[in-house]
Formats: structure tokens, sequence, C-alpha cells
């Protein structure tokens, strides 16, 4: 799992904590590089139970903020607080909060509880800062607020080296118009996943911070490429 990293605020202090919970390593791999880019100390895993485990060496009154998407098993115990109830076991100070992932078509509202808060995919380093904002009010403040209350990325979009992967040159056109509207401003393209692969190795020491990955491709599949990318 990745490795915790240095945070703001409350988390900063050591207060705080997120886990990733899904079946898919990429999917809560993926998570964790959107807490480490937030500065949220974490770890992911594919279970409550691993979570619990985990759990277990976190300090008294600390609090762990558990990201639950709608294809982990766990989701369903989610609006009961099974899952909330499970963890907790592992110490009675612990304090747990639960931001649940869910598709655009089941969100219907942001906060389901005191302790449950609802974001529709996909998942942006925005929706997720607003729902720490909202779970654990003042201890996360480090995106700004643009002028219409959203949360901004302002320069850190701007410093991001973006690979955008897809056999039809159209989908690449359209993705980087799409990206350079949105303020990135150094986005690349490759045609399969052997080309991606190629620029991905290529691009030492500067490695790309995100990249924008098709599934179904020539030569090499966006998911056999996916696993080499994860590898190296």
């Amino acid at each position: 799992s990745a490795s915790p990293s240095p945070s703001s605020a409350s988390a900063s202090a050591g207060r705080l904590t997120a886990v990733a919970l899904h079946p898919d390593a990429l999917v809560w791999g993926a998570l964790c590089e959107q807490l480490q880019s937030l500065g949220v100390p974490h770890f992911g895993c594919a279970g409550v139970e691993e979570a619990a485990e985990r759990a277990r060496g976190l300090p008294p009154f600390h609090t762990l903020v558990v990201l639950l998407s709608e294809e982990s098993p766990e989701h369903r115990r989610a609006e009961d607080f099974g899952v909330a109830k499970q963890l907790r076991s592992v110490g009675a100070s612990l304090s747990i909060s639960v931001i649940n992932i869910v598709s655009l078509k089941s969100f219907e509202t942001d906060r389901l509880a005191a302790d449950l808060y609802a974001i529709p995919k996909p998942v942006t380093l925005g929706k997720l800062a607003k729902a720490f904002d909202a779970l654990l009010p003042g201890c996360f403040g480090r995106l700004p607020l643009d002028s219409t209350g959203e949360r901004s990325l302002g320069d850190f979009v701007k410093k991001m080296k973006v690979l955008v992967v897809d056999d039809v040159e159209l989908n690449r056109r359209v993705i980087s118009l799409k990206l350079a509207q949105m303020g990135f401003t150094e986005v690349h393209s490759a045609s399969n996943g052997a080309e991606a692969l190629r620029a991905a190795r290529s691009a030492a020491p500067e490695p790309f911070d995100l990249v924008l990955m098709d599934v179904m491709m020539p030569e090499v599949d966006g998911l056999e490429a996916t696993r080499h990318l994860k590898a190296d």
C-alpha cells in the first residue's frame, strides 16, 4: 500500500488517517495517490478485516476516514455503519467517518449522516477535499476555494504532467482539449499501451503525474500496460 505522507492542519498533527477500501488493488491504489496529492496520511487495502488490523496501530483519539466504493462488498454496510462498527471495535477511542463513493445515478445527497458523506464518481481532488471539510470542519484547507465556492486545483493542475492513451486519434484530441480547458498545460499522448510504456519510461526523471488509459487497444491493452506501469 501507499506510505503515509506529510499533511496540513490536523493531519499534520498526527490525528487523521484515511483508508481506501476496494477489492481491486488498482482502484484503492488510485485513491491512495489522490490522498497523497492532498497530503493526507493513508493506507489502502482490499477489505475491512485488513483495515481493522492496520487500524490497531493507530494512536488513541485518532480519526480514521474510510473511502468506500460501491463495488466493495463492505459498501452495503455503510448505511447502517457496519463498517464503522467493525473498525471501531479495535479501539473505543477511534473516531470513524465514512466517505461513500457512488455512481452518479445513485447519488442523491452528499450529507447522509453526521459521520457519513457521499461523493459521486468520478473522484476528484476537489470532491475529496470537500468531503474531508464536511466531515471534519477546519481540519483540511489545503485547496483554495474559487469564486464559485468549489475547490480549485489552481497551480497544482498547471504543474501536472499528463499522458493520454487511446488508439482513436479523435478521442486523444478531444481529451487533450478538455484537459487544456481545465488548466493542464503539459499533455502528451500515445496510441496504444506499448507506446505509453515507452513514453512513461523515457519520461524519467520527471514522470507523468496522471495517465488516462483506454482499455481495449492493439499491441498492449490498457490493463496490461497499467500493470507494467505500476510494476515500474
